[in-house]
């Protein structure tokens, strides 16, 4: 996540949601590469409502990007 946001700011493009989307797609990307070989472990269990509430938030500036250029 720090990386995302240095090369952000290096190529002048930070942008909060833009920030939020490379971050959501890195903890997806380790999500996948660190999941348990067998069994849910507690910390995997809450892992995945913090993947739901990024799915939600990623939801909610989708419509919101899709309103902004409809309306």
């Amino acid at each position: 996540m720090v990386v995302a946001l240095a090369l952000l700011f290096l190529f002048d493009m930070w942008a909060l949601d833009l920030y939020f989307i490379l971050s959501f797609n890195g903890l997806l990307l380790a999500r996948v590469l660190l999941a348990p070989a067998r069994g849910n472990p507690d910390w995997w269990r809450r892992l995945n409502w913090f993947v739901y509430l990024g799915f939600g938030v990623l939801v909610y500036l989708i419509v919101q990007r899709f309103v902004q250029y409809t309306v």
